[in-house]
């Protein structure tokens, strides 16, 4: 009897672990899959950050200009991070500042390699935008999220670089 309900115990488990199943809140998808073993999942953004910026124009030339909106009443900084997809996670590659007006910096952006003793001004922004960066002159094509830096409540969008 023990071992009958063991292996009915056992085979109850194994299914609630299949394909659909639910991991940390989100599905099992790409390598985690059985039948996709050894291919790379594509770039999505996640549920929780669509809405939250805009980007125009959505796919941008390296060294190119973009504007960036959001909600009304979106508080924000003027730090962002641009992070590339590697096939399987993104990675943080560059931080960019938005200019905050006539007579502030002009936008500028960095590598994370290059980020020893750099840093941003902590001021605050509310509303819409549009607010501009510049997309890394040096930065290859692909697909990247680009994301507040420092906000309380963080904003992403995907951005593609190579148009």
């Amino acid at each position: 009897m023990l071992k009958v309900c063991v292996a009915l115990a056992s085979l109850l488990l194994l299914t609630s672990c299949g394909p659909d199943a639910s991991v940390s809140g989100g599905s099992v998808t790409g390598a985690d899959r059985p039948d996709t073993v050894g291919t790379k999942m594509s770039p999505t953004l996640d549920a929780k950050w669509r809405g939250s910026m805009t980007i125009a124009p959505a796919a941008a030339s390296p060294g190119q200009r973009i504007a960036l909106r959001f909600p009304t009443n979106y508080v924000r900084g003027v730090a962002f991070s641009l992070a590339a997809w590697n096939g399987e996670s993104w990675a943080v590659r560059y931080y960019l500042t938005s200019g905050r007006g006539s007579g502030s910096p002009a936008p500028q952006w960095w590598s994370v390699e290059d980020s020893e003793g750099r840093g941003w001004p902590d001021v605050g922004t509310v509303g819409p935008g549009p607010v501009y960066v510049m997309v890394p002159n040096i930065a290859p094509r692909g697909t990247y999220r680009l994301c507040t830096a420092n906000a309380r409540d963080q904003a992403c969008e995907l951005l593609t670089i190579g148009t």
